[in-house]
């Protein structure tokens, strides 16, 4: 969720987390059994870690969700009412390009798209064009993302500690890779903008223009803590 400029949702955002852009390592062969029979065969090796800057999903294996169906009419205009679990996360610095960031080498991570996933979510990491910003954001995604309720808390720099809360609901469509908003209720002065998106097991990377000029202004990456049915 993005907030203004840094507002609402910050929802789509980053392509795998956001982050890293070289993929999970395979896992490594197992060794062969002795020639005479005597040896057992050897164990699969590990699989290799994420790639640098990503933040690695969960998998699977979550509890439910307090919250099992949708509570709001889209079209309502009433508030969410959900609790800011999230802990704080300090703006990394991100150079944005056209729907995409730069990452290590000098490539470029683009939106991948991938069918997201019912369940409540927390902000894990955030990407930004100006470092020194915390905040602190939860969501709620129902309907492979038809239907968001969003909730936060920007801190302001670390400076100032200056703190301004805000949650709202959307309603949109995915297009590809991208994540179409068509409706936003009870915005406390949010502004809706679209995003790209990429889904790497419980994360959803947000890829957020707003302000960038048609560049990526922010990637917030948010990890999934329990399901919907």
């Amino acid at each position: 969720m993005r907030r203004a400029v840094v507002g609402w949702v910050a929802m789509l955002a980053v392509a795998g987390c956001g982050g890293g852009s070289s993929p999970t390592g395979t896992a490594g062969r197992g060794g062969s059994a002795g020639a005479t029979g005597g040896g057992a065969a050897g164990t699969a090796g590990a699989a290799g870690g994420a790639g640098a800057g990503s933040v690695a999903g969960t998998g699977g294996g979550l509890p439910a969700c307090d919250v099992a169906s949708q509570p709001n009419d889209p079209d309502a205009g009433v508030c969410n009412t959900v609790t800011v679990t999230g802990a704080p996360i300090v703006a990394e610095l991100v150079v944005g390009t056209y729907n995409g960031i730069y990452v290590d080498g000098g490539t470029v991570e683009m939106p991948a798209g991938g069918t997201i996933l019912d369940g409540d979510y927390d902000l894990v990491r955030w990407q930004e064009r100006e470092t020194g910003l915390s905040t602190r954001r939860t969501m709620r995604v129902f309907g492979s993302g038809a239907f968001i309720e969003w909730a936060g808390v920007d801190l302001g720099s670390v400076l100032d500690g200056g703190e301004l809360n805000f949650r709202y609901n959307s309603s949109q469509h995915v297009m590809g890779t991208n994540l179409v908003v068509d409706h936003v209720d009870c915005t406390s002065g949010s502004s809706a903008d679209n995003y790209g998106f990429t889904v790497s097991g419980d994360l959803l990377a947000l890829f957020n223009s707003t302000g960038g000029g048609g560049s990526v202004a922010a990637v917030d990456t948010y990890r999934r803590t329990c399901a919907r049915p």
